[in-house]
C-alpha cells in the first residue's frame, strides 16, 4: 500500500504543474480513506486554486469504469479496486 501512495504522490505533483485548474478521481471508499487524507492536504496546501473532485468507485460503475473514465479524461486519475483492469 505504502508503494501505492507514492505512487499517487507523485501523480499528484505532475497533475500540481499545471497550478490552476480542476483534478478528478475515482477511489473506493476504502482507498480514499487510507490513501487520500495526507496526500489531498498535501497537495491542497500547495496548489490551492485547483479544485478536486471526489468519486466513489462503486457509483462510478466498478473498477473497469473506473479505467474508461481515467482513458476518457472524465477522471485525471482513478484508483481501482480490481487492479487487474
Amino acid at each position: 500500500m505504502l508503494g501505492d501512495a507514492q505512487g499517487l504522490s507523485q501523480r499528484m505533483r505532475d497533475l500540481a504543474e499545471a497550478r490552476a485548474g480542476r483534478v478528478a478521481f475515482i477511489a473506493s471508499a476504502g482507498a480514499a480513506s487510507a490513501l487520500m487524507p495526507r496526500a489531498l492536504a498535501r497537495f491542497r496546501a500547495t496548489c490551492p486554486d485547483i479544485e478536486i473532485d471526489m468519486g466513489d468507485e462503486a457509483r462510478a460503475g466498478g473498477s473497469v469504469m473506473t479505467a474508461r473514465m481515467c482513458g476518457r479524461g472524465s477522471a485525471s486519475l482513478g484508483y481501482p479496486t480490481n487492479r487487474s483492469v
